[in-house]
């Protein structure tokens, strides 16, 4: 197994309520907070978690079923018209939606050790994007 898995984090204004949600396409976990960073925050523990899930259970983490076709539209938007920025610029900015890509050691995971990161700068694609 490779030890490296990234994966895309979209976080957004929540449509039913004041917060924000984030959404781990790869894995399909959704999870949310008060805030963008909160949110981001939620999102890459989630996505941890449902990878080691997986590994205790035997089963490779990127075989996982992905997030339908639909919630990748926005990533695809981002990637081609959003601006290229960094962490602390885009979750401390008042953007409508980011789209973070992280990078996960599956070794480390499964090992029960610090497992992620956000690779070098820019790391995140925003766009002030119409609700």
């Amino acid at each position: 197994m490779s030890k490296n898995y990234p994966v895309w984090i979209l976080v957004k204004r929540s449509p039913d309520s004041e917060g924000w949600e984030s959404h781990c396409l790869e894995l399909d976990v959704v999870s949310q907070g008060e805030t963008a960073k909160e949110a981001y925050d939620m999102g890459v523990e989630a996505a941890k978690l449902a990878m080691q899930w997986d590994l205790e259970e035997g089963h490779d983490p990127r075989v996982r079923r992905p997030a339908p076709a639909e919630c990748y539209e926005d990533l695809h938007y981002l990637i081609d018209k959003g601006k290229k920025l960094e962490a602390k610029e885009a979750l401390n900015a008042d953007f409508r939606v980011i789209a973070v890509r992280v990078m996960f050691d599956l070794e480390k995971l499964a090992r029960g050790e610090d497992c992620h990161s956000p690779p070098p700068v820019p790391i995140m694609r925003a766009l002030a994007k119409a609700a």
